[in-house]
């Protein structure tokens, strides 16, 4: 009895602690969100929401057994099922959390068991190419090689644990005994991806926009504990990779590269937390991710300190651009018009026809 009123008073106080520090803090956490929602805006939709898109609509067509098809030799190395190599692709194409949203789906159809799915997580999970080259490479630090600087290190570390892991993988086989295709029209196909892929991306905005607000009060608590700064700085980028790298305009960082390396190859708690949900209901475990993570960012780290005296010459000019410079582009397009108007024609020239028109014609052969 003693015990039950204890946990009622410590949730209670947790409760009213809380709330006076939504309310105590109201101006730091408005202006976190308001950053939170400038990040999704100039950074994580442009380079995420997309490929979220197309990796979703590959995934149900032959699109990606064709794509797939000069690299089924990895399915003998990593130990994986021919068909899961085209997973291993769309992940790298489109960074977090592709992989987790296909596996999860292979995994709802039969095509892949579970032990399989969760060993696989551990190398399909990693930041989009289009991140970093174009936010962290381009925008960042004026220079697109050091995105594909990054991306190179990160895909060679996803790799490298790939083939590793298949050493201590248990043979385990899928519920269907064979693959199983989804042979569904275009215009299925194009809707079904647009809608899953719009509340996947909901789902990363929501968690952007909640650690963004939550960083500036923890920074103001880190603060009066006299931790330094570049702590507070590698604590906020595995908090959320996205402020972790917003953060690298501040100079805080010795090496300022290394520490986008560390970032981005981790992907941050709020990833994880993303992925947490994605698995939700499948039993996929989350386990051999959180151990791989590890591994991942050493790997990465260190083939960067590697390769950096190869890719990159003389002294690194950066920081001339801050994320707050970004240039913005006209919200109307003669361009993004003319393919609004293509996708239209599209689904209506792919749409299945609708039970009425079978129905009419079963009659009209019956009354014949």
């Amino acid at each position: 009895m003693i015990r039950r009123m204890l946990r009622l008073t410590l949730f209670a106080g947790t409760g009213y602690l809380l709330c006076f520090l939504l309310l105590f803090f109201s101006a730091e956490l408005s202006d976190g969100i308001r950053e939170g929602i400038r990040l999704c805006m100039d950074l994580v939709i442009p380079s995420t929401f997309l490929f979220l898109i197309l990796a979703q609509m590959l995934l149900n067509t032959s699109v990606s057994f064709a794509m797939a098809r000069p690299f089924f030799f990895l399915a003998r190395l990593f130990k994986i099922p021919t068909h899961a190599v085209r997973i291993f692709l769309l992940s790298l194409i489109g960074g977090y959390p592709v992989g987790a949203k296909l596996l999860t789906a292979e995994v709802k159809r039969g095509n892949l068991s579970k032990k399989t799915a969760a060993r696989m997580l551990c190398f399909c999970t990693n930041c989009s190419p289009s991140f970093l080259i174009t936010g962290v490479g381009t925008i960042l630090f004026h220079n697109a090689a050091i995105g594909f600087l990054l991306f190179g290190c990160e895909t060679l570390s996803c790799c490298l644990i790939a083939f590793l892991s298949r050493f201590f993988s248990k043979e385990s086989k899928p519920t269907n005994s064979s693959f199983q295709k989804a042979n569904l029209p275009f215009s299925h196909v194009f809707v079904d991806s647009v809608t899953s892929s719009t509340v996947t991306m909901a789902g990363i905005c929501a968690f952007v926009v909640f650690f963004s607000a939550v960083l500036p009060v923890l920074f103001l608590f880190l603060d009066q504990m006299s931790i330094p700064k570049p702590l507070c700085g590698c604590i906020g980028g595995l908090l959320e990779v996205s402020n972790g790298c917003s953060l690298l305009t501040d100079q805080l960082f010795r090496d300022p590269l290394a520490a986008a390396a560390l970032f981005t190859s981790f992907g941050g708690v709020c990833v994880l937390f993303q992925i947490a949900l994605l698995l939700k209901g499948t039993q996929i475990s989350i386990k051999p991710l959180l151990f791989s993570r590890f591994f991942h960012c050493a790997i990465s780290v260190g083939l960067l300190v590697v390769f950096k005296p190869f890719v990159i010459t003389g002294d690194l000019a950066v920081f001339g651009l801050s994320l707050n410079e970004i240039p913005k582009t006209s919200a109307s397009s003669p361009i993004a018009f003319f393919l609004l108007i293509l996708l239209a024609v599209m689904l209506l020239f792919f749409t299945v026809k609708p039970a009425t028109m079978k129905l009419s014609r079963k009659k009209r052969k019956s009354a014949s």
